[in-house]
């Protein structure tokens, strides 16, 4: 094909007259791309043409694989850079807030996951079970250590010595020599915290501090090793598109003694995103890049039209019972 004459239809391509002379191309936009692809005058097309909004996705999406580097940084400069910051090389997704993060995960479920992704990462403290034990005894004692044991009795010793008790056990009652009352002391006290019924009863009725202690102990265990299982899902989905954490910036407000803060986290792979959208999309005029302007705003609408799947996993319904007991043990000394 003539050059002068290429260049000519490329100005009227620009001008919007795309649909007087496609019949030439067989009404096949992609090839006219093709064709002054080229012969090097694709270069002469603004992809941000405001005439050419129904072929912008096609356009970039020849752009980028002919020259990745250049036009990832173009779009992400010119076109989605309302949530996007470049520093030395890498792009980052700006956050007002990490919540900003949980409109990536699956919502069509009975029990949300993004609901639940959006109150983890909302709250600064987030237990999500409040009543986690009706039994300290089975739940606890029966889960700690020697050494851990050791202190709970050692502790228990100290508020019951010299203490006179009610004879409620069949333990106490023999200990007692059928008395109603016995007095504890460093003899006694041992038979009757290693035996489970006398212990019980001890817990229930003698130790209400250390029963409240061990409520507590088991609350935080219990809740400690639920989160971590469901932050270790939560960023490992998260990964499919993020490199790492978010990281904190803050900066003064002019003529304030604030700071603004927002978070950053880095995106893994900005290229390839772009081209897997832009392939779906590159025949569609419906929504370009340009339209929504943000990196997120494309990760939604490609996960609502299949190009990606949401994000999602299984979220237990219980945490690891050995997670559990490791946690148990670890803050018994904070008590005991």
């Amino acid at each position: 094909m003539d050059l002068e004459k290429l260049e000519k239809l490329v100005h009227r391509f620009n001008e919007g007259e795309w649909e007087e002379f496609s019949v030439h191309f067989n009404d096949n936009l992609e090839l006219f791309i093709n064709i002054i692809n080229k012969y090097g005058l694709l270069g002469m097309i603004d992809p941000l043409n405001p005439v050419l909004q129904d072929e912008q996705n096609l356009i970039l999406y020849k752009l980028i694989n002919l020259d990745p580097e250049r036009w990832t940084h173009f779009i992400a400069e010119k076109v989605i850079n309302s949530d996007i910051t470049i520093r030395n090389g890498k792009y980052y997704l700006h956050l007002r807030d990490r919540e900003d993060l949980s409109e990536l995960f699956y919502h069509g479920n009975r029990e949300s996951t993004r609901n639940l992704v959006s109150s983890m990462f909302k709250e600064d403290w987030w237990e999500p079970y409040w009543d986690t034990t009706n039994d300290v005894y089975n739940d606890v004692i029966e889960e700690l250590t020697p050494e851990n044991y050791n202190k709970v009795k050692n502790r228990s010793f100290k508020e019951l010595n010299g203490k006179s008790i009610l004879t409620s056990t069949k333990l106490l009652e023999t200990l007692s020599n059928g008395e109603d009352e016995i007095v504890v002391n460093k003899e006694n006290f041992e038979k009757m915290f290693d035996d489970e019924e006398t212990c019980r009863y001890l817990l229930k009725k003698e130790l209400d501090d250390i029963r409240g202690d061990l409520d507590s102990i088991h609350n935080n265990a219990y809740n400690n090793a639920y989160t971590d299982e469901f932050y270790e899902k939560v960023w490992s989905e998260l990964d499919t598109f993020f490199v790492g954490r978010p990281i904190d910036h803050s900066s003064p407000i002019p003529n304030s003694d604030k700071k603004r803060y927002w978070e950053e986290i880095e995106i893994k792979n900005l290229q390839k995103d772009l081209q897997d959208f832009l392939y779906a999309y590159k025949n569609e005029g419906y929504y370009t890049l340009e339209y929504n302007g943000t990196y997120m705003g494309m990760l939604k609408e490609g996960m609502d039209s299949g190009v990606w799947e949401w994000l999602d996993f299984r979220i237990p319904d219980y945490p690891d019972f050995r997670k559990v007991t490791e946690y148990i043990n670890d803050s018994i000394s904070d008590y005991f």
